[in-house]
């Protein structure tokens, strides 16, 4: 996949409300996220999408610059994985909806393959981030990789 196209796939997946059913609806249409980025409104919405879901591409395409996005995870020594990579994990394509787009610090090895991933609210109290913290402490010392949606939420 060339590196303009990956491009397209984080900014798509910094769209609310666009995830892996939609991408798979504009990827089934157009063939490419490239493409279905600058595709008008009626393209959008005869590739299956929703009113919202194309408004939303619509004010994407206003604010975000994929290239630059693209820019910024290489600058955070990220590492893009998308569905059509081969070192996106097996396991998770596997699933009906997979994430689109993975965002990877470091790399993965053989045992990432027992992960856990830490979901909460982005309004943790004291006691909540300290539980979490204790949580994902054991499981790492017990050979779980933990992993982060890169959300604003505990996981954080």
């Amino acid at each position: 996949m060339s590196t303009e196209e990956r491009a397209y796939w984080v900014a798509f997946n910094h769209i609310r409300g666009i995830g892996s059913i939609r991408v798979q609806k504009l990827l089934k249409a157009f063939g490419n996220l490239r493409t279905a980025w600058d595709a008008p409104r009626h393209q959008l919405l005869e590739a299956g999408l929703d009113e919202r879901s194309a408004a939303a591409i619509a004010g994407g395409r206003m604010e975000l610059d994929p290239q630059k996005l693209l820019d910024h995870c290489a600058a955070l020594g990220l590492t893009v994985l998308v569905w059509d990579d081969p070192g996106y994990p097996p396991r998770l394509k596997a699933l009906p909806s997979p994430p689109p787009v993975l965002y990877l610090r470091g790399a993965m090895i053989e045992s990432d393959g027992r992960a856990v991933a830490i979901v909460g609210t982005r309004k943790a109290t004291a006691y909540g981030k300290e539980v979490t913290r204790i949580f994902a402490s054991a499981l790492a010392a017990n050979g779980i990789t933990v992993v982060s949606g890169m959300a604003r939420g505990i996981d954080a």
